[in-house]
């Protein structure tokens, strides 16, 4: 079911914009965007775009009805893989700074020893 969405050639820029912005999985501000579904009464189960930092104070505002996005499955399969990857990415450098903080700790626990 396919919504209609404004017109004029202003909006249809701007929804360009957010399209191309989907189509790299990427929101104005930088941030990966996430990839979610909606569950109100207005629009149960509508699937929609949306900016990480919804709620936080550096919320940029991105929004997206995936049936304005514009992209076929195979474009939306890509994109949403391409998050995942993403996100598995960001979770393997926290993992790895993390266990960088512990070596330094460990290593001035060790020089303290030996004072």
């Amino acid at each position: 079911m396919t919504r209609a969405s404004s017109s004029g050639s202003r909006c249809s820029s701007k929804l360009e914009v957010r399209r191309g912005m989907v189509q790299r999985g990427v929101c104005e501000c930088g941030e990966r965007l996430l990839y979610l579904t909606s569950h109100t009464d207005i629009n149960p189960e509508r699937n929609f775009w949306r900016c990480r930092n919804w709620k936080l104070p550096n919320n940029c505002g991105f929004f997206l009805w995936d049936d304005e996005a514009g992209l076929d499955g195979a474009q939306r399969y890509y994109v949403v893989q391409l998050m995942k990857t993403l996100q598995e990415l960001e979770e393997s450098k926290k993992k790895l700074e993390d266990r960088k903080r512990r070596v330094e700790e460990m290593k001035k626990k060790n020089v303290n020893l030996y004072m």
